[in-house]
């Protein structure tokens, strides 16, 4: 018969029964033990009769099985708080660059809303130091119209000349 991790793309666990695969507690010092103590009973041996493989089966089944409903529920929620993180991260980005593409350069070469006679006014600046790359990302999208500069803060859900 075969270990689990030759009949599966997963990876041996470290520590883990040679029969079912899951951890088990042994002391550190301990190499020599390969099966949990439930597989110590029906672990495989060559040429064994189906009614032994069958029997580890159903009890690897019974064990293994809550553990993969389990994990499907946690990456299930892991995958649901990730996405509504990206979602904020995208709110926090959208908000970010309205306000400072709002400090744009008037004709006299001022700061259009804090009337700063240099130009990139103190928001600018202050931006660029305590974060360049968050700077330059807000710097490509002013060189957007308002079109493009609408799809990559809203997607297809928002207008920027209305927020």
């Amino acid at each position: 018969m075969y270990n689990v991790s030759e009949v599966t793309d997963v990876p041996p666990i470290d520590r883990g029964c040679a029969c079912c695969g899951m951890r088990f507690p042994r002391p550190p010092d301990d190499n020599e033990t390969q099966h949990c103590p439930r597989c110590q009973l029906h672990f495989p041996v060559a040429s064994e009769a189906p009614e032994r493989e069958l029997a580890r089966l159903r009890d690897h089944d019974q064990r293994l099985r809550p553990g993969y409903a389990a994990a499907w529920n946690f990456q299930s929620q892991y995958q649901d708080r990730m996405k509504s993180a990206l979602r904020s991260r995208d709110n926090w980005k959208a908000a970010l660059a309205e306000v400072l593409l709002a400090h744009e350069e008037a004709a006299d070469g001022s700061c259009k809303i804090c009337h700063e006679k240099e130009f990139p006014c103190s928001t600018w600046r202050k931006l660029e130091r305590v974060n360049r790359g968050i700077h330059r990302e807000v710097e490509t999208l002013a060189a957007l119209d308002d079109d493009e500069l609408s799809r990559e803060l809203y997607g297809d859900g928002g207008d920027y000349r209305s927020a």
